[in-house]
């Protein structure tokens, strides 16, 4: 997985810096939830727990998405923070009738999320088509890896 240094993480408005999460908060996250995150998810949240990603475009043959932010880890579920990841997690989840976890958001409503009965791949959760997520890469480091700054719109 890339450097996470090299995403250039800021925060603005109602994007905060937050507290790094402990192994006990980790742990008490996963077992609310019923999942296990990813081992390479873990090392980002673990390193930096949300923000504005510098480099946020990220496209394949299937599709282009720009993260907005990433979402935050918190035990505290504050329905007024649509930043963190079990607030944004509810309507996707809610949606499909499983647990999805929201990891990242374009602003819009569209969510990167981990299926993680299905497997450790990143997926892409379009609020209004009524479709399954996507997947889009095959793991969260595949994902940064393939993260490159938003294109200059030609106007």
């Amino acid at each position: 997985m890339r450097d996470i240094a090299e995403l250039s993480i800021y925060y603005q408005n109602f994007v905060v810096e937050r507290e790094i999460p402990s192994l006990e908060q980790l742990a008490e996250f996963q077992a609310r939830h019923g999942i296990k995150l990813p081992d390479d998810y873990v090392a980002f949240i673990r390193s930096i727990n949300g923000g504005i990603p510098t480099l946020n475009f990220f496209t394949n043959e299937e599709c282009e998405f720009v993260v907005e932010t990433f979402h935050h880890l918190s035990l505290i579920d504050d329905q007024d923070d649509c930043y963190n990841i079990s607030i944004a997690s509810a309507w996707p989840s809610e949606d499909l009738g499983r647990t999805l976890i929201a990891i990242a958001g374009d602003g819009s409503g569209d969510q990167l999320v981990f299926d993680l009965s299905l497997g450790p791949q990143v997926r892409l959760w379009r609020h209004d088509d009524g479709q399954q997520p996507v997947i889009i890469a095959a793991s969260f480091a595949d994902f940064i890896d393939r993260l490159e700054p938003e294109p200059e719109d030609d106007q």
